[in-house]
């Protein structure tokens, strides 16, 4: 799962500020932050993939690298 539409039209912009973690670094980092989006429903329209989906746009749009983990995959 991808998400190329990084466009956040629910958001109000000028409200919608990307955290500094400056302060709380002493060192710098060599790479995003990587966070792991886990989901996983058998349903055509997962309500848990809506929010997986949703949680990427904000993430992404903060600077974070992202890796999507389906439970879709994982033999029953």
């Amino acid at each position: 799962m991808t998400t190329d539409d990084n466009s956040l039209p629910n958001i109000q912009h000028e409200k919608f500020h990307v955290p500094n973690i400056k302060p709380f670094s002493t060192l710098p980092s060599l790479h995003k932050p990587r966070i792991l989006l886990l989901y996983g429903s058998l349903r055509e329209r997962s309500y848990s993939r809506l929010v997986i989906e949703e949680s990427a746009r904000l993430l992404t749009n903060m600077g974070a690298g992202l890796k999507f983990l389906t439970l879709q995959n994982f033999p029953k």
